[in-house]
C-alpha cells in the first residue's frame, strides 16, 4: 500500500503540490488525472526518489519510500519524456532491466515484440512514437516489479495496441498482485481500465476513491 501524507514540493517560491495525502491500495489499478501541469509528473517522481519532497512524507508498505534500495527493486516508473541509450535496441534494453530486477521475464518481451510486430534487433532511435511508448511498457511489465507507474502512459498509441496494453496491465494486475498506478490529462481514456482514481487540481487532490463512487459526483 502506498500512503502519502500531506506531501508538498515547490520550486523557488511556488507550490507544485500542497499538503496533498492520497492512499493507494494494494493489488489495484489507480488512475492519477489532472490537466496538465496539475502535479501529476510531479508526485509520481516524489514517490520513485527522483525528486525531494519539501514537506510530508510517502510511505510504500510502511517503510519510508525515499531512497530506499529494497523498495526500488520493486518499483517501475515509466516517465512521459522517454530517455533510451543511444544505440540501444528493445533488446539492449531488456538486458539493463535484466540487469536491475532479479524476477525480470525475457520471454514476455521476445513473445509480445513479435505480437506487436516490433523488431527487437532494430535500434530504438528509428522507431516511431507510438513503438518507442511500447518498448517502454514491454521493459516495465516484463520486470514483475509490485508497483508500476506510468506517466501519460498511452501516449502515442493507436487504439488498438492501447486496448493490447491495457489487457496487459489488467493480468499483471489480477495475476501478480501487482498495484498500477497511471496518469493521464483526461478521466475517459483510464475509467475502463482503473478502479479507482485520484483528481489533482493546482496541486491539491480534489477527489479520491472508487471509480463508481467518483463518477457519480463528476459533472462535465
Amino acid at each position: 500500500m502506498i500512503k502519502i501524507d500531506k506531501l508538498s514540493k515547490k520550486y523557488d517560491k511556488d507550490y507544485v503540490l500542497k499538503d496533498l495525502s492520497c492512499t493507494i491500495k494494494d493489488n489495484s489499478i489507480y488512475g492519477l488525472v489532472g490537466a496538465n501541469g496539475a502535479g501529476k509528473s510531479t508526485l509520481l517522481r516524489l514517490i520513485n526518489s527522483i525528486y525531494t519532497a519539501n514537506e510530508g512524507k510517502i510511505l510504500i508498505d510502511n517503510q519510508n519510500a525515499y531512497d530506499n534500495e529494497t523498495l526500488k527493486q520493486e518499483m517501475v516508473f515509466v516517465p512521459d519524456d522517454l530517455y533510451f541509450y543511444p544505440g540501444y535496441t528493445l533488446m539492449d534494453m531488456a538486458e539493463y532491466h535484466k540487469s536491475l530486477y532479479h524476477n525480470f521475464d525475457m520471454n514476455f518481451v521476445i513473445n509480445t515484440a513479435n505480437t506487436l510486430k516490433l523488431n527487437p534487433n532494430v535500434k530504438i532511435s528509428n522507431f516511431s512514437k507510438g513503438m518507442k511508448r511500447q518498448c517502454a511498457l514491454i521493459c516495465a511489465l516484463a520486470t514483475n516489479a509490485k508497483y508500476l507507474f506510468f506517466d501519460e502512459t498511452f501516449d502515442g498509441l493507436d487504439p488498438v495496441v492501447r486496448n493490447y496494453f491495457k489487457k496487459l496491465l489488467s493480468e499483471a494486475m489480477s495475476k501478480k498482485d501487482t498495484t498500477i498506478i497511471m496518469t493521464s490529462h483526461n478521466l475517459r481514456e483510464l475509467e475502463d481500465i482503473c478502479d479507482s482514481f485520484g483528481i489533482l487540481d493546482n496541486g491539491c487532490m480534489t477527489t479520491s476513491g472508487d471509480l463508481y463512487d467518483i463518477k457519480d459526483h463528476i459533472h462535465k
